[in-house]
């Protein structure tokens, strides 16, 4: 068996449609007491909490008047995922963007219990089809009207009585219509623009029954005085819902600027460890610059010694050449020496023989 879900005074149920009636926007709240999750909420009609029971009559009020660009205020009996029925006091506004209607913003509160057992007696009534009137058969200022007559009429009375047809009777005749007649003025005077006034904020019929139990001039005076108190509650639950939301973007920004400035610092630090890196390179360069100068002197005195050295070695090439033709002169003189010995060995070889032949003589001669 469906049960009634309660919700706190404290909370307010927020949501936000487009103009065709689809969810952009459900709090915290609505969720909660709904049973959707924000998932199944979010895109989906509106209707999709809509109960059985609210009357064709309690829509009909509340689209004729959100599409002229009014806001409404009316009892609203909503159905939860589960089956469950809640009810709201519901106050529904057209949003502004650059002064034209992009959607709709319904805020609602805890009703109070009189006006839950007047909707839902008015709305099974409906329902139902039985004749309801929600206008009552004379107005508050039809009624002054008639009391101003009835004062004409308690005048005309008096003079027919014979012991004030004198001069007395008319007196008091005239006193009483004059009076009468006066007082209804004033009052109508004082009240027709407030009457007026009240009905260019609230002038829905079915919502001033609900609400004030009156169906005269009365009861839309006091619907008009608790549309402007309910107009105030969604302002400052509009203000309430901005602030959260600036909360959550303070807190974001927070978070951005912590993780910014912890980026900074690992940054800082790259940027320090650079510029040690810099100095020492830069030192490096010093010290390459000094010994790239030190090796240019000695690559200038290499350079010279080179010099030296290629012209010593050009002098050493020009001898070794005079040598080496000195040393081809010498052995040809060797070699012609060879020769020269080898005909003195001829020569010594001849004399020896002519010495030997000598002393053979010699011998024999002996």
């Amino acid at each position: 068996m469906a049960e009634r879900k309660l919700f706190s005074t404290n909370e307010k149920l927020v949501s936000t449609t487009d103009l065709n009636s689809y969810i952009r926007y459900a709090n915290p709240e609505f969720i909660k007491i709904s049973g959707y999750s924000e998932k199944e909420l979010i895109g989906s009609p509106h209707n999709i909490v809509r109960h059985p029971d609210m009357p064709k009559e309690a829509f009909k009020s509340l689209w004729g008047t959100v599409q002229r660009g009014k806001p409404w205020m009316g009892m609203v009996k909503n159905a939860c995922k589960n089956g469950d029925y809640y009810w709201v006091d519901a106050y529904v506004t057209p949003v502004f963007e650059n002064g034209k209607v992009t959607g709709y913003q319904s805020v609602r509160s805890v009703p109070d219990e009189k006006h839950v057992k007047a909707a839902s007696s008015l709305y099974a009534r409906l329902r139902s089809g039985a004749s309801v009137s929600l206008n009552a058969p004379i107005g508050w200022r039809q009624s002054i009207l008639a009391a101003q007559v009835l004062s004409l009429l308690v005048v005309i009375a008096a003079l027919t009585v014979p012991a004030l047809s004198g001069a007395l009777g008319w007196t008091l005749a005239a006193l009483g219509a004059v009076g009468g007649v006066a007082a209804g003025a004033v009052l109508l005077a004082q009240m027709n623009p407030l009457i007026e006034a009240a009905e260019k904020i609230a002038s829905d019929r079915l919502s001033r029954a609900v609400y004030t139990g009156h169906k005269n001039e009365l009861g839309t005076v006091e619907l008009a005085m608790k549309k402007l108190s309910s107009e105030v509650t969604t302002i400052l639950k509009r203000v309430d819902e901005s602030a959260a939301s600036l909360d959550r973007l303070a807190d974001q920004a927070s978070k951005a600027v912590a993780a910014t400035d912890q980026a900074i610092g690992q940054q800082q630090a790259e940027i320090d460890s650079v510029s040690s890196a810099v100095t020492e390179m830069s030192s490096a360069i010093h010290e390459v610059a000094s010994n790239t100068a030190n090796t240019s002197t000695a690559a200038e005195q290499a350079d010279q010694s080179v010099g030296d050295g290629r012209h010593s070695i050009d002098e050493s090439l020009s001898a070794t050449t005079q040598l080496a033709a000195n040393i081809d002169d010498i052995t040809r003189m060797i070699q012609e020496l060879g020769n020269d010995s080898n005909a003195i060995g001829s020569v010594i070889e001849v004399i020896n023989g002519i010495a030997e032949q000598t002393n053979l003589l010699a011998l024999n001669a002996a």
